[in-house]
């Protein structure tokens, strides 16, 4: 079934060509931005701000901190090794995904739900106190 001419040609009729109309609605926006990042370059020049001293690379200063929903693995940090507790985040979420198709059998009994539920709750606690203890 096709559409009736009528609404085929007022659909041609409301569109629009790109190159003169959508191109230039484009090029217009891109000058705006090449003003606005012009005149706070002319800004900075004029007002500046002073750097500081140079960062380095091998110096952490004591008064950094992570954002909140890495505190916990900032706090695991302190206790094992550095490559140890880079890499127990990334097996963790790695098991998590691959759980699904690691485990494919049908359940019959619920003490390994209720098993995963403990372990669930566990690792909840244990997430929640170490971001709350690495916050303090």
């Amino acid at each position: 079934m096709s559409q009736p001419e009528s609404a085929v040609e007022q659909q041609e009729e409301q569109t629009v060509p790109f190159y003169p109309v959508q191109f230039m609605r484009e090029a217009r926006m891109a000058a705006v931005m090449v003003g606005i990042f012009l005149v706070v370059g002319a800004l900075w020049r004029v007002v500046g701000h002073p750097i500081g001293d140079p960062a380095d690379p091998m110096v952490t200063p004591q008064h950094i901190k992570p954002e909140w929903y890495f505190l916990a693995i900032y706090q695991l940090l302190k206790f094992v090794p550095k490559t140890v507790g880079a890499v127990i985040p990334i097996v963790a979420v790695g098991l998590l995904f691959a759980l699904p198709f690691i485990d494919r059998r049908q359940e019959t009994d619920r003490r390994p739900a209720r098993v995963r539920l403990i372990a669930t709750v566990l690792v909840t606690v244990v997430v929640v106190a170490m971001t709350i203890w690495g916050g303090m």
